[in-house]
């Protein structure tokens, strides 16, 4: 986990937590004019909020 993110486990569970609470926060406040149906259009590659951030924080 080191080697890939830059953090330890425990660091990473607690950052996953506060990013959790963010990232559903956010995606409540993102209700603006939608063109698609909820659900309509492309499918996320990465379906859990663990996956999104592993991802992110590879990319730092």
């Amino acid at each position: 986990m080191r080697a890939t993110t830059g953090l330890n486990r425990r660091a990473f569970e607690t950052l996953l937590e506060k990013f959790e609470q963010v990232y559903l926060a956010e995606a409540d406040n993102r209700e603006k004019a939608r063109k698609r149906k909820i659900g309509a259009g492309r499918k996320a590659r990465l379906q859990s909020i663990k996956e999104k951030l592993l991802d992110i924080s590879k990319n730092l």
